[in-house]
């Protein structure tokens, strides 16, 4: 099986490709969905970012305060790496085992923390998807409903475009200008082509 990691920025497209892999036939592993999930259901997991951002971090419900937290840790860096140590192990602990059982020639695994989370040599490919900044803003503003300023602080706790790229082994630009699909029939050609290259 060929592992492709798909990151990039917020707002960038990350998953409106996979959707496009989907299509192909080709699975992905949604690392934000299933950090959502254990973040609301797992209940060490809870107890731990209770301890680290206070009981405010879930309502009286014990539904997730994404607001509350939000506000909280992007305007801190350190407390944001804190909050991602203890969610991402379980989350990559649950890829492995999808991973394991996945049966198809490629799967993906779509995530915005790819190379800050250091999981680059996890994957035999790396897509970095990236769009204009103020396209991505425009996006996020659009679908989260949140203010431009919000938007941006939340972009200065990701790596750039820039330093993405260091990693990647492929790029797709989804700018609104590029077809998406022809894009994403291209890099399965060149996938294909170059496992054939080296078999």
């Amino acid at each position: 099986m060929i592992k492709v990691g798909v990151t990039g920025g917020i707002g960038a497209g990350k998953s409106l490709l996979c959707k496009i892999f989907e299509v192909f036939g080709y699975p992905t592993f949604y690392a934000d969905a299933q950090a959502k999930y254990l973040i609301q259901n797992d209940e060490v997991l809870k107890s731990e970012i209770k301890k680290l951002l206070g009981s405010q971090a879930y309502d009286n419900h014990g539904n997730y305060d994404r607001a509350f937290v939000g506000a909280k840790v992007f305007k801190d860096k350190k407390l944001l790496e804190k909050l991602n140590a203890l969610v991402h192990p379980s989350v990559h602990d649950y890829a492995d085992q999808w991973f394991a059982k996945a049966k198809t020639k490629i799967a993906f695994y779509e995530a915005a923390l790819i190379v800050e989370a250091d999981r680059v040599n996890q994957f035999d490919e790396l897509i970095c998807v990236t769009a204009p900044t103020d396209v991505r803003v425009d996006r996020v503003m659009k679908r989260n409903g949140i203010s431009r300023d919000q938007v941006i602080g939340r972009m200065k706790n990701q790596t750039t475009d820039q330093q993405k790229r260091r990693y990647a082994t492929y790029e797709i630009i989804n700018d609104g200008n590029h077809s998406l699909i022809n894009q994403a029939m291209d890099f399965h050609h060149y996938v294909f082509k170059k496992q054939k290259n080296l078999a």
